[in-house]
């Protein structure tokens, strides 16, 4: 039985009154080649926040937005 889950970035995402900066991600976990589950999970930050384990795309467009503050 071989188990595989993935980690996808679904959406960034950038909240102008709250100074934030979203990324959606679909988690799947696969069993065999099927597709047993599938989860969507949502994740804010604030200017200041440890953004150092997130995709590097996400990184980019945060920091971007944050040094126009």
């Amino acid at each position: 039985m071989a188990l595989e889950r993935t980690e996808v970035v679904d959406a960034i995402e950038i909240r102008p009154l709250l100074k934030q900066v979203g990324v959606r991600k679909i988690i799947k976990n696969i069993v065999d080649g099927e597709e047993v589950s599938s989860n969507t999970m949502s994740l804010y930050f604030s200017q200041g926040d440890d953004i150092s384990g997130e995709n590097s795309l996400f990184q980019n467009m945060a920091n971007h937005y944050w040094s126009t503050l």
